[in-house]
């Protein structure tokens, strides 16, 4: 899958080493090295906080094009519904607290398909519901994985997925996983 990312980069030419940008820099991405500004890739979210500090103009964001094989979990609500890593054939719903009871439930959702996760108890279930249909309209899957606890709260998941597909063309095969406080399935 490829993704654009957004990335500091500092013209070296134009930096004098000044040291002005690396305290702007949230993430601590800069580092002064040899005299010169350097980012440390990795670090960097590419939101240019620290663009604004260089009295020189050397920095910039550019944009890059990656190439990933994986997706990591994703809050449900940020997802937008046209990403590729959707491009699957199985999408799995999970709440944020069942990865805490059972580590392992992220891992193999991960190896099946793309996932998303959220809290019922703590977010809005309406605008989830509207997300999960603009998800359904737009890509196909065989099934949908709704995992969630066995607290009340919980449930909430289950509403969000199954008026999602009550107002869906489409229907994939919906498999629901139960997890206990212990981390065992049902």
């Amino acid at each position: 899958m490829r993704l654009r990312r957004r990335i500091a980069e500092i013209d070296e030419e134009k930096c004098d080493g000044c040291g002005l940008c690396v305290p702007s820099c949230h993430e601590g991405a800069i580092r002064i090295v040899d005299g010169k500004a350097k980012i440390i890739e990795e670090l960097c979210d590419g939101i240019g906080d620290c663009i604004g500090e260089c009295p020189k103009g050397a920095i910039k964001i550019v944009e890059e094009e990656i190439e990933v094989d994986f997706q990591w979990p994703v809050k449900l609500k940020l997802i937008n519904p046209q990403t590729p890593f959707l491009k699957t054939s199985s999408l799995t719903l999970i709440a944020d607290c069942a990865p805490i009871a059972n580590p392992n439930l992220v891992k193999e959702s991960l190896s099946i398909g793309a996932i998303a996760i959220l809290c019922p108890k703590f977010d809005n279930l309406e605008e989830h519901k509207r997300k999960m249909e603009e998800i359904l309209k737009r890509n196909e899957f065989e099934e949908l994985r709704a995992i969630h606890m066995t607290v009340p709260c919980c449930r909430g998941i289950l509403h969000i997925v199954e008026n999602a597909l009550k107002s869906s063309e489409k229907t994939p095969k919906l498999r629901v996983i139960t997890v206990n406080p212990a981390g065992e399935l049902s």
